[in-house]
């Protein structure tokens, strides 16, 4: 389950725009995962026309390498 942790959940302008002009919506969210001992996790989120992308940070360091990858069809 994920949470958009800001409150419009478009953040285009300022520091945290996004690298690539396609990218519809980005900024961070919350994944929460089941089971007792697994704690919540804040992640990077950008969601373009063809696929969302979660990375471990918003910077441009963390936004590398992405931890899922999701092809939009």
């Amino acid at each position: 389950m994920l949470h958009v942790n800001n409150k419009s959940g478009d953040t285009t302008s300022g520091e945290n725009a996004p690298s690539a002009p396609d990218v519809l919506m980005a900024g961070p969210v919350t994944m929460h995962r089941h089971g007792p001992l697994v704690a919540r996790r804040r992640l990077w989120m950008e969601v373009s026309a063809e696929m969302i992308t979660t990375y471990p940070t918003g910077d441009e360091a963390g936004r590398t390498r992405p931890l899922q990858t999701v092809l939009r069809a």
